[in-house]
């Protein structure tokens, strides 16, 4: 469990793009993303388990982590058969 933040200290916290178990893609395009974190370094983007995606395009998209924990941008749990990055830049970084 993630801990969360006031008022909910117990409360699960899911990453910011989250594809859950079990499920199939076909193409998903995530582009223009910006985000600056100072409070929870939960991933910014989550494939659960058995999630399948034919084809990911990540562009443009900008992490900056001020936690000073480790935050990954994805957590890969399922399969992607194509992956497409142009742009990504995660600053802060442990």
């Amino acid at each position: 469990m993630r801990d969360g933040i006031y008022p909910w200290p117990n409360a699960y916290v899911y990453p910011l793009i989250f594809m859950q178990k079990d499920t199939r893609i076909k193409n998903l395009k995530i582009t223009d993303l910006y985000r600056k974190e100072y409070n929870i370094p939960v991933e910014t983007i989550h494939i659960g388990e058995k999630t399948m995606v034919d084809n990911l395009i990540l562009d443009n998209i900008v992490a900056e982590n001020h936690t000073g924990e480790e935050m990954p941008m994805l957590v890969n749990n399922g399969s992607v058969k194509r992956f497409v990055t142009n742009n990504i830049m995660n600053k802060g970084e442990v």
